[in-house]
């Protein structure tokens, strides 16, 4: 990318982040402060799901967490997230609007997420929603990307699967992502009648996502909490399921 090109991605991300910045001085909402205790608990040894519990996936728990130890334990430090974060998303946004369309609605694709997602209340931001945003557009563009059919396509199928999985581990509905993607793609390659590697870029697709799925159940199945998270993930089903009626 030319440097002429680069200018406007930068100047809007920029200054979507300064208009941003009020966002430090919100307070934190109750699931915000549920993850953030456990979070803070996490540091002084203490077991998710075992000692301090909630019904969301783990994944969230130790980003507040590394977030906590890094900038310290204080609502402001939590709320930055959203802004480290953001620049991350909004080029991998402008990078998928790209491939579909042209420069200009890459852009605005950019600014319309920073403004629609900067001007959530406080109770909406820094949850692990929003935090996912960034593992599923980046395993969208790695599906994008190996639909290029180059000598890395096997590195970026498992790329897509690898994200996928981690965007799952911070709200398991998530999980639909990784068969929304994987549809598209095997349609991709029936439409290309490009079938002759499929099964191996589905081959990869499942390692990347077992990698990250198997690897997080092992962690909490060594921490003795893989039978509460389980019980976790029932209650959210429940309580989910009442929300669709």
């Amino acid at each position: 990318m030319h440097s002429h090109q680069l200018k406007p991605i930068l100047l809007a991300l920029i200054l979507i982040t300064i208009l941003a910045l009020p966002i430090l001085t919100y307070p934190l909402g109750r699931d915000q402060g549920e993850f953030a205790t456990i979070g803070y608990g996490i540091l002084q040894g203490k077991i998710p799901y075992l000692e301090l519990w909630n019904p969301k996936p783990p994944a969230i728990f130790y980003i507040y967490s590394g977030v906590i130890a890094i900038l310290g334990n204080t609502s402001t430090a939590i709320r930055s997230l959203d802004l480290m974060l953001f620049p991350f998303t909004g080029m991998a946004l402008y990078w998928i609007a790209l491939q579909l369309t042209n420069r200009r609605v890459a852009l605005l694709s950019m600014i319309g997420f920073g403004t629609f997602y900067f001007t959530e209340g406080f109770w909406s931001l820094t949850q692990n929603d929003g935090i996912a945003n960034l593992p599923m557009v980046l395993a969208t563009a790695s599906t994008l990307k190996a639909m290029d059919k180059g000598k890395t396509q096997h590195r970026w199928v498992l790329a897509a699967g690898i994200f996928c999985c981690i965007a799952a581990w911070f709200k398991y509905p998530f999980i639909l992502l990784a068969l929304a993607l994987a549809l598209g793609y095997c349609i991709f390659c029936i439409k290309e009648r490009n079938l002759r590697h499929l099964w191996i870029d589905v081959l990869f697709f499942t390692i990347g996502g077992g990698i990250v799925g198997l690897g997080g159940l092992f962690y909490m199945a060594n921490q003795g909490a893989l039978g509460e998270m389980i019980e976790s993930a029932r209650v959210t089903s429940e309580y989910t399921r009442q929300g669709y009626n």
